[in-house]
């Protein structure tokens, strides 16, 4: 993806000829914003098995809900 960006990135200059914005591609912005919601969702994870971790690996006192519970919430 990085070559990609950097092959689809076009800048635009300031009066002075100095770089001052950057336009890409739609579809490289697209895959750009889901690897970082990939990221963050990799970080969400990494820190509740870390809760879960330091509890024992006891998911109630983790604070981790049960799925019976979730699915009634979400009318599954």
């Amino acid at each position: 993806m990085v070559t990609e960006l950097r092959q689809s990135v076009k800048y635009v200059v300031d009066a002075h000829g100095h770089p001052s914005a950057a336009i890409i591609d739609i579809e490289v912005w697209r895959k750009l914003l889901e690897w970082l919601e990939d990221r963050e969702d990799l970080a969400s994870v990494r820190e509740a098995l870390a809760e879960l971790d330091a509890v024992g690996g006891n998911a109630a006192r983790a604070g981790w809900l049960r799925w019976s519970e979730v699915r009634d919430e979400l009318g599954e």
